[in-house]
């Protein structure tokens, strides 16, 4: 294991525009602090205790939701509310229906203990002997009571893994376990520093992928990339004591103090990390923070909650968090059935060490009403990746794909047929060619499939399908060989983007009707490549993607009716490979990849955001 220690020395003051905090309520009980619903649509607040509060955290202000002896509060990724009260565990779906008691179910070993949701559903209480998987079914939970101490999830991670505390009898937190997809089992004991052993205060996950603890006096990154290794251990200077960390929208970390005051552990340009200080509140130490993707900065200090509505960056004038997709992903494509987007066969680094390569082989849906990710059927070819996705006739089709061969990859043509009503795949007629990373698209009562690759090299050919058809038809091929390129469809017309690989100016339009090919230029000297495209209106929007040598995250806008480009708001990310759509009158962008300076590669995404453009 390699330790790097760093000396925090300078506190880089950076221009923000933000609001001043101001208290929404005041009289908070003692007892520990419990944050839930940082990408939820409404954020709640908790204080764990014989008398105990639960507040509603409604912009602007914060309201009693409930009163009693508080041990648990946790968001599900279906909008539930999780909640331990008055000794009992219930489940709440806040649309009306109460509060069902759960208790029985996790087999309780006394009190009900704390709680951890993962971002697929499971549900953890550290004092059961089981666990709910996010099927619905009661598992045993696998906790162990080694050394005395009790494993407690708090988190999850990007590759598939949950992180929990080992804390002793009087709740210190006095080792760190994970749960891996590897050896989903049982808890594997993580090694930590010395420093880290005699108690933490503070497990948190960023937005690249990276666990931070936190002491008094040290914060540790811990990257589970590599199994056991700490990136970097930061001391803080002993008179701003820490008392808990948050996560920053900004791939960073939150850190509040003893003395009221909180600090952003950024990255500057220059590469040393450095704390900025962010604000100073009067009333006591920090007890708990969260930043909500709508309503802001939550804070509590001694009896008194905070809420600051700041805009710490420029893209969040634009662009709001969403909850987060089961996994980082990338080459995730999706199309449109209903009120759920679908997504499949992406590609990713998971487990633990997240070093290995492992193809997504299953359905994702996204429900635009309820904002909630799943994970649906596997496909029928296991360990396949970068199918074309289209929707039709009220199902999704899966053309083509690739598998591991070796160092490299062989493709597929067969075609799987989703339907989201059964859960059901079926196959399809057999795609005329073996091939991966097809643009698939639906203009009326056809699927076209344009380009796509049998290795790395694109195609120039596009074939189609109608309603009961059994064979693909020969259509005109592209004016390029696609590879990497996403596309819509408005009107009769499908419009393709890709980059200079596929020789393409900014986009590829096929007029179905007529069936010909035509080209628009892209505003940019040289269009991006795996650009996020979806259709907006009468516009094309192309974001992101490849430049000449780097992530880009500019966003166009090409307008059908007038023939011209629109800016648009930057990407909070440079990130290319992923999916977008419009949905809900806006926008969502889900996933894909980029570099990250800190790890020297590419991190897949699991990050969701929506431009709300009405």
């Amino acid at each position: 294991m390699r330790f790097v220690g760093s000396l925090i020395a300078a506190f880089l003051l950076v221009p923000l525009s933000v609001d001043a905090a101001r208290v929404v309520y005041e009289g908070l009980p003692s007892g520990r602090v419990i944050m839930a619903g940082a990408r939820q649509a409404k954020p709640y607040l908790a204080v764990a205790g014989k008398q105990g509060l639960i507040l509603s955290l409604e912009a602007p202000d914060a309201y009693e939701w409930r009163r009693g002896e508080v041990s648990a509060l946790d968001y599900a990724p279906d909008g539930d509310l999780w909640v331990g009260l008055n000794g009992r565990f219930y489940r709440d779906n806040l649309r009306g229906s109460g509060m069902v008691d759960r208790t029985a179910s996790f087999k309780p070993f006394g009190a009900t203990g704390r709680l951890f949701v993962s971002r697929l559903g499971d549900v953890w209480l550290s004092k059961a002997a089981a666990m709910r998987r996010h099927d619905g079914l009661f598992v045993p939970s696998g906790f162990s009571t080694a050394d005395g101490l009790t494993v407690e999830p708090r988190c999850d991670d990007p590759f598939g893994n949950v992180w929990a505390a080992m804390v002793d009898g009087e709740g210190r937190e006095m080792g760190l376990a994970v749960r891996t997809t590897n050896k989903p089992g049982e808890w594997q004991r993580v090694t930590l520093p010395a420093e880290m052993s005699d108690g933490w205060s503070g497990l948190c996950m960023d937005d690249v992928g990276f666990l931070w603890l936190a002491t008094e006096s040290v914060i540790l990154q811990l990257d589970p990339r590599r199994r056991g290794e700490i990136k970097r251990a930061f001391q803080v200077p002993a008179k701003s004591g820490i008392t808990c960390i948050a996560r920053s929208p900004n791939r960073h970390i939150y850190i509040g103090h003893r003395d009221g005051s909180i600090h952003e552990l950024t990255d500057p340009e220059a590469g040393a990390r450095a704390m900025q200080p962010i604000d100073r509140l009067p009333g006591g130490p920090i007890r708990g923070m969260m930043h909500h993707a709508v309503s802001g900065f939550w804070v509590v200090v001694g009896e008194k909650v905070y809420r600051r509505a700041e805009l710490i960056r420029s893209w969040q004038r634009a662009w709001a968090e969403a909850p987060l997709m089961p996994a980082g992903n990338h080459d995730n494509l999706c199309a449109r059935i209903g009120d759920k987007l679908y997504s499949a066969g992406g590609k990713t680094y998971f487990g633990w060490p997240a070093t290995e390569w492992t193809n997504l082989d299953h359905v994702w849906s996204y429900d635009t009403r309820w904002r909630v990710w799943a994970v649906e059927a596997p496909m029928l070819e296991p360990g396949k990746a970068y199918p074309g996705i289209a929707a039709f006739d009220e199902e999704l089709w899966l053309i083509g794909g690739y598998f591991r061969a070796g160092k490299g990859t062989r493709a597929t043509a067969t075609v799987e047929i989703y339907n989201p009503a059964t859960k059901k795949f079926r196959l399809g007629p057999e795609y005329p060619a073996a091939r991966g990373q097809g643009a698939a698209l639906t203009v009326n009562d056809r699927i076209f499939v344009a380009g796509g690759a049998e290795s790395n090299a694109g195609s120039k050919e596009m074939f189609s399908i109608g309603v009961g058809e059994d064979e693909w038809r020969p259509e005109p091929p592209a004016p390029g060989p696609l590879i990497q390129a996403a596309g819509c469809v408005i009107g009769d017309k499908m419009y393709i983007a890709s980059g200079v690989r596929s020789e393409c100016p900014g986009l590829f339009v096929y007029d179905a009707a007529k069936r010909q090919w035509s080209t628009v230029k892209h505003p940019s000297e040289t269009p991006p490549a795996a650009p996020l495209v979806t259709a907006w209106r009468d516009e094309v929007w192309v974001m992101g993607g490849r430049g000449k040598s780097s992530g880009e995250t500019a966003t166009f806008g090409y307008s059908t009716e007038s023939g011209g480009w629109t800016r648009g708001p930057d990407l909070p990310l440079p990130v290319s490979w992923g999916a977008a759509a419009s949905v809900n009158g806006g926008i969502l962008i889900a996933g894909g990849a980029y570099r990250v300076k800190e790890t020297g590669g590419f991190f897949n995404s699991d990050r969701v955001f929506f431009w709300n453009r009405r």
